[in-house]
């Protein structure tokens, strides 16, 4: 529609990395595995090292919990993408530029990247919940099968193209649909939970974190604050039954979108 852009998520976040300049320091595969209080501050521990800080911005979305915040408050849900071959563009009219994001948040979303050795055409839907932060091939495989019905229903003059990679991604909700924002100990500042929006609502916490931990007072932090706190999930079995019968009936509804 007029007015918008496509973001591409991997492209923004290296050129945002590659913006960055001393003092600031970046380490790529290197997980924070643990921290813990030393002194005034505190030590976060890695795989092969520490690094020490007076605060720290907690914006790693669902693995907070992992660290102990926001225990149960948390739903951990995966949605999946499938990314063709490449193609001979005259095989599919139209621009070789375009996306479309689905009027249900349940639909599918696709894109059509193109490239100097032919088109691809990215597929994005499913959702499944995994309270474990971790997914199966088997869940992986059953994703694709969707994805790929969904790709022969929309481009028969596409048939026989192949997938080529298919890969899952994890999202942080909060029943309420609130951020899951603030102060959860002294000097640890939190800015998580997407509800599935991150490129928006994740990059608009982190500006909200730097923000309050720079003592700068703007619309964001007001509204961050202003945000009420993540509603507790009723207990398990029933959050897990509760949130896949949710799902699975939001899918339905979706239908071929």
């Amino acid at each position: 529609m007029p007015g918008t852009v496509i973001v591409q998520p991997a492209a923004y976040v290296r050129a945002l990395a590659d913006s960055l300049t001393p003092p600031v320091r970046l380490f790529e595969k290197t997980p924070a595995v643990s921290f813990e209080r030393k002194g005034t501050g505190w030590l976060v521990r890695t795989p092969k090292g520490s690094v020490g800080s007076p605060r720290i911005i907690l914006a790693n979305n669902g693995y907070a919990e992992r660290f102990g915040f926001f225990r149960g408050r948390l739903l951990h849900v995966y949605t999946y993408a499938s990314m063709t071959e490449p193609f001979a563009p005259f095989r599919l009219g139209g621009q070789r530029s375009w996306a479309a994001t689905p009027a249900s948040p349940m639909g599918t979303t696709l894109r059509r990247v193109e490239g100097r050795d032919g088109d691809r055409l990215l597929v994005r839907s499913r959702y499944t919940y995994n309270p474990a932060l971790q997914v199966g091939e088997g869940t992986l495989r059953r994703a694709g099968a969707v994805h790929d019905r969904k790709f022969a229903h929309r481009f028969p003059s596409l048939a026989g193209t192949r997938m080529q990679y298919r890969w899952g991604g994890a999202m942080a909700l909060t029943w309420n649909s609130v951020p899951a924002f603030g102060e959860v100990e002294p000097g640890i500042l939190a800015a998580v939970a997407c509800n599935g929006l991150g490129a928006s609502n994740a990059t608009a916490a982190g500006l909200a974190a730097a923000e309050t931990l720079a003592g700068v007072e703007s619309e964001l932090t007001r509204i961050y604050r202003a945000c009420p706190s993540p509603q507790a999930l009723p207990p398990q079995p029933l959050t897990l039954i509760g949130a896949r019968a949710t799902l699975a009936f939001r899918e339905w509804k979706a239908g071929v979108e």
